[in-house]
């Protein structure tokens, strides 16, 4: 286990009592069991990730490009969007956009 034989482990729960008390290690290893079972079912959980979103292994290409995707998230996004005086190429300054928003908000208050 680890490399570590049955005499070294003897010490180093030894040296665990000293410290720590035989009332405390209890929970320190009960703590430790539940951070490892977290690590674990992360690990598996992105495996599945992995398996079902990027690898396809029946297809020409097995891995697939995840920029492809947030490109057709950003299409998507775009077609959704009004567009923003910032986005014509003129910059705008931080109390041209408050007052822009106070108006949309004025006017869906008004609806």
């Amino acid at each position: 286990m680890f490399g570590i034989g049955g005499f070294e482990l003897f010490l180093i729960l030894l040296f665990g009592f000293l410290i720590f008390g035989p009332d405390k290690l209890p929970a320190m290893a009960k703590t430790l069991g539940k951070a490892i079972a977290k690590f674990r079912d992360a690990q598996e959980e992105m495996n599945k990730v992995i398996k079902t979103e990027v690898y396809d292994p029946n297809s020409d290409e097995p891995f697939k490009n995840p920029f492809d995707a947030l490109a057709k998230v950003g299409e998507i996004g775009k077609d959704d969007k009004k567009e923003a005086p910032a986005a014509s190429g003129k910059q705008e300054s931080f109390s041209e956009r408050k007052a822009r928003y106070d108006k949309e908000r004025a006017a869906k208050k008004a609806e």
